[in-house]
């Protein structure tokens, strides 16, 4: 099952699981969690390299594999339960819009991918069959659920707060056909933002994914846009 959406311990779906769940992120082969993001991260790139000053906003987990090349990050995982999995570290402040471009999501009988902004517990869920393709996508905020059934590989994730107001929409397939989506009430934004790609059985097929696209409008703070033109992995 995949989700898309964030943790605050108390608006879980009954088949999530929370053990194992970070507290915040952690940089590839680091155990240590990462509070804050650094003031300066690192570009190793050589002068005369495409990626030379890209700003390396993402940080990978242990048990994940985040390729960014061709204008996309491809993120891969051998990693079960692991709900942060690709990380920008930080806050998302004031009316804000995210929106996730997805596609080429493929693996193994219930993988699932997760999707963590900054906010209170909103879970959505992007799910895969026995045939290892998408088959479902689900909201849920603890007390409403919306699903859709679709065998769409590619899907758009978006995230509206306007006041206190946040409208949670998944759009499974670029074709606008039926989409899940549910408003509720939230508090203010908190936490990391990013990425989880959950092996289930820990098994081959390995799941996959494709983002072309993060896009961010308004708001303030640390998140940004990505549109994955140059390696924005911070490296270790």
């Amino acid at each position: 099952m995949a989700f898309f959406g964030c943790s605050d311990g108390d608006s879980t779906p009954a088949d999530a699981p929370q053990e194992n769940l970070p507290d915040t992120p952690v940089e590839v082969g680091d155990d240590t969690p990462t509070d804050s993001p650094p003031d300066s991260p690192t570009d190793d790139s050589p002068p005369d390299s495409p990626d030379a000053g890209c700003p390396r906003i993402w940080y990978v987990r242990e048990g994940m594999t985040a390729v960014v090349a061709d204008g996309a990050m491809t993120l891969s995982s051998m990693c079960s339960e692991c709900y942060f999995g690709v990380s920008q570290l930080g806050d998302l402040t004031g009316d804000f819009v995210v929106e996730l471009f997805a596609e080429n999501f493929r693996g193994g009988d219930r993988d699932w991918f997760q999707f963590n902004p900054p906010v209170d517990a909103f879970w959505g869920s992007w799910s895969l069959g026995p045939d290892g393709l998408p088959d479902t996508v689900e909201i849920y905020d603890g007390t409403q659920v919306d699903i859709v059934f679709s065998n769409d590989t590619s899907a758009v994730f978006r995230l509206e707060l306007v006041g206190d107001q946040m409208t949670y929409t998944i759009d499974p397939g670029a074709a606008g056909g039926e989409v899940a989506t549910l408003t509720r009430t939230m508090t203010a934004p908190n936490g990391s933002f990013g990425f989880g790609l959950d092996n289930r059985e820990g098994l081959t097929p390995t799941p996959s994914i494709r983002f072309t696209e993060l896009r961010v409008t308004g708001g303030g703070g640390d998140i940004v846009s990505d549109t994955f033109d140059c390696d924005s992995i911070v490296r270790p």
